[in-house]
Formats: structure tokens, sequence, C-alpha cells
């Protein structure tokens, strides 16, 4: 699918602010667009759910530590079932959202590198490649997608990202 099919089918699915149905990386991708941060604030308070908060709380969090780095997500090896639409995809983050915390310091710190990167592949093998890419994003700490901060974050959802990492 070229960006202009993905854009019409972004426009189309977008009314009143509200994107139906909701997909993180589409949203995150619409709201990247937008050019005053009021209508990003008021987009994604409009499409709030848990998963959307824990992917910014795991991204924008000074107190999350991955258990895995950035570059063994990266190369990570999964079976590539390539779904053509979202609505086929036998898992989404939606669905998986909440297993994200095994791989951090919040509940990861009793598993080994090796089972924690089968854990991720396991998940990565049912997902749309677009909900793959944004977990993968999450590990770097910087989503791609324009205008999607911290301060965005601590902006539309306060309390959310603490300022400073609690002390142990």
């Amino acid at each position: 699918m070229n960006q202009k099919e993905k854009q019409k089918i972004i426009d189309e699915r977008v009314k009143n602010g509200k994107i139906q149905p909701l997909y993180i990386p589409e949203l995150l991708e619409f709201v990247g667009k937008l050019t005053k941060k009021e209508e990003k604030i008021s987009t994604l308070q409009n499409n709030d759910t848990k998963a959307l908060r824990e992917i910014f709380r795991l991204t924008f969090s000074p107190d999350v530590n991955f258990m895995l780095e950035h570059k063994e997500v990266k190369d990570l090896e999964f079976e590539d079932i390539d779904i053509a639409d979202y609505s086929l995809a036998p898992s989404t983050l939606f669905r998986e959202f909440k297993r994200l915390s095994i791989f951090t310091n919040e509940k990861g710190q009793n598993l080994r590198k090796t089972k924690l990167k089968i854990l991720l592949s396991q998940m990565f093998s049912g997902m749309y490649k677009e909900d793959i890419d944004l977990v993968k994003a999450v590990f770097t700490r910087k989503l791609p997608y324009k205008g999607i901060t911290a301060n965005l974050v601590k902006d539309t959802f306060p309390g959310l990202i603490p300022e400073k990492p609690q002390a142990v």
C-alpha cells in the first residue's frame, strides 16, 4: 500500500476528531500531521485508551528501563505472516499492550534475555506490521511520528509521566 492509499484510508476513518476503528499507529500518524498543539491534545484525549497511555508511559517515563537493548529488538527474528489488513491481525497492540511491561525493569527482571526474546518474537508473529514497528520504536524511547513528544504527552495526560526518575 503506497502512502497516498494509506492517507485516503486514514482520512476516511477520521470523523469529528475520533478515528474509527482505533488503531494506535494510525492515530499517531494522524496526530503527527496536525499543526496546532491544541488539536493534537484534543485528538489524543478523544481517542484515549489504556493501550495508548501504556505506549506513551513506556516510551517516555524515566522510571522505565527495558531488559532488551533496542538493537536486540530491531534484529529480532520472528515469523512474519504479512497481514494484509489490521482487522485481520490475530493480535494487536490493544490485546498485547499489557504484556509489554514484562520487557521492562518493572516485571522482567527475573526472565533471561533468551526468554524475553522468545516472548517478544511470539508477540510479533501475530501482529500487524505498523504495530510491530511502533513497539520497536518504544524500545528506542522515541516515536516516529512528528510532534509526538514527552512534553505533548505530559500536557495531554497530566501525571502519566513523572518528571524525574523515582529513587529506589
